[in-house]
Parts: structure tokens; C-alpha cells; sequence
């Protein structure tokens, strides 16, 4: 079996540089759309069929654009996309600047040779044909459909007709209408500007994928992330080799700038099969210092776009729903209604209800409201000739069957609250927990479990033989959570795990101080 490793030296004492976040659709991120290789010609075309043979997703390029192509949609376009979501509306033109602007962004110098190449590349994006059929869920929790067979937007350069028949003033971008109605609703995920921007392509689309992995392992605490070779190279797309000799320099090059930037402190390759027989390869991640920041600074800080917006009325803050921008109340009565209710009419108002309408059914029906707002997603609106009127006597009469889909939703709505309010609580009290419990628990493991600490001396030459070219501060943090383990293995000893620790320390109303 191969194995090897690429490290990266400790990381310095100052601070990761302040994240620049943008919010790319999570949708079609893991589907490839262009030739991150120079040279290299690549087809781009995908199937993915049930266990019954049925296909469930499809997914083409026709003349997949090039590495430069990538970096305008990923760095440019996506940015204005996302700057668009977090003022509450994705238009469907909008403008990009001059090439001159777009060179400068990208940090390219803008002589004829660079704005030519942009501007063919904006060509590329446009002129590339995709055949999609993918289901996704939304940010509302509905399952869709992006179904279609055309380009995702057409480029006008300045000078060239805009819709409205006048001139443009520089280059915008018109988004085709499906493609704009899934950027509407798909989900979205943070990702550092200023890091993607800094990147090689190659390393940029490793840096797309694999945070998926890395957030998830940091999530659950987990100190490695995997991907499979054949799927990077799947999704980047890249040339997929089998002989180790030309798969290690092509992920070294790939990997260095990510090491260097401590985005990952080390890799490691373990060698496989895949379906079919053929090499493959198990790449195991550490996440680095910069990865961990990043984990803990975008969790905490929620972009505006997925989070409530507020906006003042009257002087008081009128709160909005998640993903839309803020509808001023001008009624006298709104004035009678809290932060909640508020949102109620705005989400009555954004299905055609007035504002007169929606304050009295809040006033006089809110839990109806409630009901019926987070049900109408889910109703077959086809045979709705008026929509707002449907819903006007749905709450008012309370008696409307609730569709299926509702209850499922419920139930997710639950498990994200749970996961959520565990999640702070871990983050209020794990500090807390290594301090108070399992640093005295280790000073004193030798004296109080003298057999706990035999075990205890075993797994930490375990550690230090295994992670030897780690730094030695985070061996020291692995054995200390190796005692967290150990109340699981063998419960016998009375050590407490976390959560038995938060429920005797914290919820019985000692606390944490």
C-alpha cells in the first residue's frame, strides 16, 4: 500500500488575515463546468442513474471555457451575484465594469494583451452550452428541479444594445432565466475572496471542494477530511493518472499553495481501488490554522443574505425574512405588532396580501398565519387563480388541510434546531470543558486511576509516534481529547465525556465559571 505525506511547517504567531467572504451557490459548485488545465482538452459529461437504472442526474458542458474563463466566473461574476443576494434581490442584468475594472480586480495588469484575453474569455462562459437535470433543495427546504439545455448568461460589452434599447456604458451580464430562478433559490456557502483570488486555478477548485470535506470534519471535531483522487479529478476535471509516479507531482503542485497558506497542515495518500479495479488513492487532510479560522469566523458571522434583515420603521426594528430584503410598514397598526409579527405581514405582503389585510389577519389570527405561510410553498398553485386570495381565506377559515411535505419540513426545521443549539453550546462550553475538567483530570490521572493512566501512556506514544512531524501543541491537544475518548472506551474509570460534563456542570445550575 502507498502511503505518503506532504506537511507544511508550524504556522506563525500572528493572526490569519481579516476573511473577505463570498457566498457562492452550492447547487452547482461540485459539478465541472471548465478546463482548469491550459492545454489539456477535456470532455465534460456526467450520469448518475438509481439503484433501478432510473437517471437522476445529468450534467454536460459543451466547449467548456478555460482557466481564465474560471477565475471571471468564480472572482468576478459569482462576486456581484453575491453582493446582489446580500441587498436582497438577484437582478437579472447587472454590471460588471470595464475590462480595465475586471483586470484590476482579478490583479492582472490591464494592457491590450490582458483585456483581450478577458474579453474572450467572457465569450468562453457565454458561449459554453450546459445540459442539466439536477435536483436540489433550496434555502426554504423545497426540493426543485434545474432542468435545461442553454448557456447560463449572455455577455453585453459596452457600446452593444442593453434589453431596454440603450447603450451599455460598460460590460454587463444578463443571466438566463432558469439559470437566474435557481440562483434565486439555491443554498449558498461561504468561501474567502481574497484567498480564491490568490490561488491558481487547479488550486482554486481544490480549495471549492474540499471545504465542503473540511467544514464538515471541523464540525464534528474530526482531525482529518478525506476526498478520493478520482473524484477531485472527477469534479476539478483534471487528467486522472494510475501510476503514483504522475499522480504525486500533479497534487504536489495542486496542494503546495494551500500548505503554504496553512489552509492544510499535511497530507496524506493512501493507496485504493476503485469500482472498477483501477488505482486510486485516499487523500487524507489536516486541516490548518487558516482553515480552523476560517471554520470559526464564518460560522459566527452570518452573511446577510442567510440571515434576518433588519431595517428600522418608526423606530423600532421590523424584522424580515430569511434571503429578502425588508418591506417598510407604513400602517398605523403596525405599530401594535412585535419584531415576529412584523415578519408575519412581510412574508403576507411578498404573496401579493396588503399590508392592511396582512396586519389584521397577523392581529387576529397569527397562529393561522404561521400555519399557512409555512405551508403555501408545499400547495400545488397551478389551480390558484388568485393566489392572495387563496391564502386570505385559507387562514381565515383554519381549516385547510396541510400538504405531506409540511410535517417533513417540520421535522427538518427540528433537527437544525437541535444541531444548532448543540453546536452553542459546544461553543459556549468546550473552552470551558478542557480547562475545568480535562487538564485537572490529566494532572491527576496518575495519582487517583492508576490503571486509567497506564492506558492513558500508551495512547499518547501512540500519538506522538503516529504525528510525529505534527507540531508537538497540537499532539498535546489530540491526548488531551484522547481522555474524552477514553470515557466513551471504558467507562469503568468515571470519566465524563462533554455532554455528561455540560448536564452535571452546567444544567444542574453550578455552571462553568
Amino acid at each position: 500500500m502507498t502511503n505518503s505525506k506532504e506537511t507544511s511547517e508550524i504556522a506563525g504567531e500572528e493572526g490569519p488575515a481579516r476573511i473577505i467572504p463570498i457566498r457562492t451557490e452550492t447547487t452547482l459548485t461540485r459539478f465541472p463546468f471548465h478546463r482548469i488545465a491550459k492545454k489539456v482538452n477535456v470532455k465534460i459529461r456526467q450520469t448518475r442513474r438509481n439503484e433501478r437504472g432510473k437517471t437522476e442526474t445529468t450534467w454536460e458542458v459543451r466547449n467548456p471555457p478555460g482557466p481564465l474563463a474560471y477565475k471571471l466566473d468564480t472572482i468576478i461574476i459569482n462576486r456581484r451575484i453575491d453582493e446582489m443576494r446580500n441587498r436582497g434581490e438577484i437582478r437579472q442584468i447587472f454590471r460588471l465594469g470595464s475590462l480595465r475594472d475586471i483586470c484590476e480586480e482579478l490583479g492582472i495588469n490591464p494592457n491590450g494583451k490582458a483585456t483581450n484575453a478577458v474579453k474572450e474569455s467572457l465569450k468562453e462562459n457565454a458561449l459554453a452550452g450546459i445540459t442539466a437535470k439536477i435536483e436540489f433543495t433550496g434555502w426554504d427546504g423545497i426540493e426543485r428541479m434545474f432542468e435545461f439545455t442553454t448557456t447560463r448568461y449572455t455577455v453585453i460589452f459596452t457600446g452593444e444594445k442593453l434589453p431596454g434599447g440603450a447603450r451599455a456604458d460598460s460590460i454587463y451580464v444578463e443571466l438566463h432565466p432558469r439559470y437566474h430562478e435557481m440562483l434565486r433559490h439555491s443554498k449558498t456557502r461561504p468561501l474567502d475572496y481574497e484567498y480564491l483570488r490568490c490561488l491558481p486555478p487547479s488550486a482554486q477548485r481544490l480549495y471549492e471542494l474540499l471545504s465542503f470535506v473540511i467544514f464538515g470534519t471541523l464540525k464534528h471535531e474530526r482531525p482529518i477530511a478525506q476526498m478520493l483522487y478520482s473524484e477531485f479529478c472527477q469534479s476539478a476535471p483534471l487528467t486522472r493518472y494510475t501510476d503514483w509516479n504522475k499522480v504525486r507531482p500533479q497534487m504536489w503542485k495542486i496542494h503546495k499553495p494551500h500548505i503554504d497558506n496553512k489552509y492544510i497542515d499535511a497530507v496524506d495518500f493512501e493507496e485504493t481501488v476503485d469500482g472498477e479495479g483501477q488505482p486510486d488513492w485516499v487523500m487524507k487532510y489536516t486541516p490548518g490554522r487558516k482553515a480552523k479560522f476560517e471554520f470559526r469566523e464564518l460560522a459566527r458571522k452570518r452573511v446577510q443574505g442567510e440571515r434576518n434583515v433588519a431595517s428600522l420603521n418608526g423606530g423600532r426594528t421590523v424584522v424580515g425574512s430569511i434571503g429578502h430584503a425588508p418591506i417598510a410598514l407604513t400602517s398605523p397598526l403596525s405599530a401594535e405588532l412585535d419584531a415576529h409579527q412584523a415578519d408575519l405581514v412581510q412574508g403576507l405582503q411578498r404573496l401579493q396580501v396588503s399590508e392592511q389585510k396582512a396586519v389584521g389577519l397577523v392581529l387576529e389570527y397569527q397562529d393561522r398565519v404561521e400555519r399557512e405561510l409555512e405551508a403555501f410553498p408545499y400547495r400545488d398553485q397551478s389551480r390558484m387563480k388568485d393566489p392572495a386570495a387563496w391564502l386570505v381565506r385559507a387562514i381565515e377559515s383554519g381549516d385547510y388541510s396541510q400538504p405531506p411535505k409540511v410535517e417533513e419540513a417540520r421535522q427538518r426545521k427540528a433537527i437544525a434546531k437541535r444541531e444548532k443549539e448543540r453546536k452553542e453550546i459546544e461553543e459556549r462550553y468546550r473552552a470551558d470543558y478542557i480547562r475545568l475538567y480535562l487538564r485537572p483530570l490529566q494532572a491527576e490521572l496518575k495519582d487517583r486511576y492508576p490503571e486509567a493512566a497506564s492506558i492513558y501512556a500508551r495512547r499518547c506514544v501512540s500519538w506522538d509516534e503516529s504525528f510525529a512531524d505534527h507540531p508537538a501543541e497540537l499532539r498535546d491537544l489530540w491526548k488531551l481529547s484522547d481522555l474524552e475518548v477514553m470515557a466513551e472506551e471504558f467507562p469503568k474509570f468515571g470519566f465524563l465525556n462533554f455532554w455528561e460534563w455540560v448536564k452535571r456542570e452546567v444544567r444542574d445550575g453550578h455552571g462553568a465559571d
